[in-house]
C-alpha cells in the first residue's frame, strides 16, 4: 500500500466514494478516512464483521474487511469506478453524513482495535 496515494485519495474524497486498498502484509483489504466510514455503513447494513480502529500512522480511521466481504460489496454495487489488483474505488449511492463521521472518529481515537459483530 502506498500511504501517500491513500492520503491524497482521501483528501480528494468528498464522502461520495469508498477506496479500498489491498494490504499485502495482512492479506486483506483496508479503507481509511471517509472510505472507512462508508465501508462500515455497508458492512453494518449487511451484518458483516469488521476490524476498525484509528491509525496513528495515517492519522485517520481505518477499517479492515476480508476478501469475501469485498466480493459481496462488489456484487451489490453498480458503480465501480476503478478496479485493479490492489485498489477498488466505488461511488456510494449517497454521501456520508459528516456529523456521524466525526462522531465515529471520536469513538475510535484512543481505543484498541476491536472486532464488532455489526
Amino acid at each position: 500500500m502506498n500511504t501517500q496515494t491513500i492520503t491524497i485519495d482521501e483528501y480528494n474524497n468528498d464522502g461520495s466514494f469508498i477506496n479500498l486498498y489491498y494490504n499485502e502484509s495482512i492479506g486483506e483489504w483496508c479503507a481509511y478516512g471517509f472510505s472507512a466510514y462508508g465501508s462500515l455503513l455497508f458492512c453494518k447494513s449487511n451484518g458483516y464483521n469488521v476490524l476498525q480502529s484509528f491509525s496513528k500512522g495515517m492519522q485517520m480511521p481505518c477499517l479492515i474487511i476480508t476478501k469475501e466481504v469485498l466480493m459481496q460489496l462488489l456484487q451489490k454495487t453498480a458503480d465501480i469506478t476503478e478496479q485493479t489488483d490492489s485498489h477498488v474505488r466505488i461511488r456510494m449511492p449517497e454521501k456520508i453524513t459528516m456529523d456521524a463521521y466525526r462522531g465515529w472518529v471520536k469513538t475510535l481515537k484512543g481505543k484498541i482495535p476491536e472486532v464488532y459483530n455489526l
